[in-house]
Parts: structure tokens; C-alpha cells; sequence
């Protein structure tokens, strides 16, 4: 279900953990747009500069919420002050 896994996205995030960042650059492609907008969140919380690429694909997603998110994301790894346009 979804909400499964948008709380385990949440819970890897939490942990500040690169380890599950393959797991989270794929739930980047999930059905689900809020699952997507989580993994991308977490993948800032992170850090995790290998998912550089997979964040900027993400810009071009149909959902608001996880391209807002992508971007966030991007910005965090990247340490912006100034949101990351596409």
C-alpha cells in the first residue's frame, strides 16, 4: 500500500543513512505521487549526492508536490540558499 510505503520512505530519511538510497532513488518512479514526493524529500534529508541525476529527472514529474520536492532535495544536497530551477 501507499501509506506503507510512504511511511517507510519517511523512517529511511529519519535515519540519515546513504545505505537505503538505492531503495529511495527507486521509489522515485512508484505509482504513487506521494511516495515519490517522500523519497525525494528523504533522499534531501540524506544528502545523498548519487541521487543528483535521478532528482533533476524528477523536475519533469506530473505532480507538483514531488517536483517541489525534487527540487528542495537538490538544494539541500547541493547546500543552496536559492531554489534550483529546471
Amino acid at each position: 500500500a501507499p501509506t506503507v510505503r510512504v511511511q517507510a520512505v519517511r523512517a529511511l530519511g529519519d535515519m540519515d543513512q546513504t545505505k537505503w538510497s538505492a531503495q529511495m532513488r527507486a521509489l522515485l518512479q512508484d505509482a504513487h505521487p506521494s511516495v515519490r514526493a517522500n523519497a525525494a524529500h528523504a533522499l534531501g534529508d540524506i544528502k545523498d549526492r548519487a541521487s543528483l541525476a535521478a532528482l533533476q529527472i524528477a523536475f519533469a514529474d506530473q505532480d507538483a508536490e514531488v517536483v517541489r520536492e525534487a527540487r528542495w532535495a537538490v538544494n539541500e544536497i547541493l547546500g543552496l540558499e536559492h531554489e534550483v530551477r529546471p
